[in-house]
């Protein structure tokens, strides 16, 4: 078996049977005890850089608080997580806001869109046969309305104006329709400089335009040297 001496480390070859008795080791002298050695020494811990704040005792870095004098480590606070939350919160409220200003057809619409809806309502006519006890309901189809001519228009057209250090194209985009509202609405433009070469594309967007209802956008334009733009056609949207 193979060990090591406990006062110089040094490695000692020994038979099995002598293994829990002390020699001689060879290489200091000293008597140690024949033990094997395991299977790997734990390594030392490693000295923490961290020290308490108020006392200078060192510290792990897991430590919540000083066993030296008490002090409590403070924690980093998760800042993206708490904005996430925050932009989450917003948009529930904002999504509660605009809810209850709809109509109940909008409503309605909306629910159907995003598969909240219930069934369409399907009228019942009473059928007479042989007796009053053998009447029988017939489904009558509900009444299939005409396909609505509204559309997405500009109510004013788009111009550019500086706020501040940045430059945006406004505008406002009207649903002419009586009764369906737009999705997805967008409205895309593509910039240039003052020499006419092309600067890429940018939009803005709107989750829906009721019906009837003026959407404002405000296109921001990053590029400094964006002096023109040109309407890419169409209003995007959806019914």
């Amino acid at each position: 078996m193979k060990g090591a001496c406990s006062h110089c480390r040094g490695h000692i070859v020994f038979p099995a049977e002598w293994r829990g008795q002390s020699a001689d080791c060879p290489h200091c002298g000293k008597a140690t005890v024949l033990q094997p050695a395991g299977p790997g020494r734990a390594k030392a811990k490693t000295v923490s850089a961290v020290v308490c704040p108020q006392c200078r005792a060192p510290m792990d870095e897991a430590d919540v608080l000083c066993i030296q004098c008490g002090f409590r480590m403070p924690r980093a606070i998760p800042w993206l997580r708490v904005g996430a939350l925050a932009v989450v919160l917003l948009e529930l409220a904002y999504a509660a806001l605009r809810w209850d200003g709809m109509t109940p057809a909008t409503r309605a619409a909306l629910s159907a869109k995003l598969g909240f809806g219930g069934k369409t309502p399907v009228a019942q006519a009473a059928s007479s046969g042989a007796g009053e006890g053998n009447q029988t309901a017939t489904p009558v189809p509900a009444a299939v309305l005409p396909p609505d001519k509204g559309t997405l228009v500009f109510a004013s057209a788009p111009s550019l104006k500086q706020e501040g250090d940045f430059n945006y194209i406004v505008g406002s985009v009207k649903n002419t329709s009586a009764r369906d509202v737009f999705y997805d609405v967008t409205v895309r433009f593509r910039l240039s400089d003052g020499a006419g070469a092309a600067l890429g594309n940018s939009q803005d967007y709107a989750p829906w335009v009721e019906a009837g209802k003026t959407w404002d956008f405000r296109v921001l334009v990053l590029d400094p040297d964006a002096t023109k733009w040109e309407f890419i056609e169409p209003i995007g949207g959806r019914r």
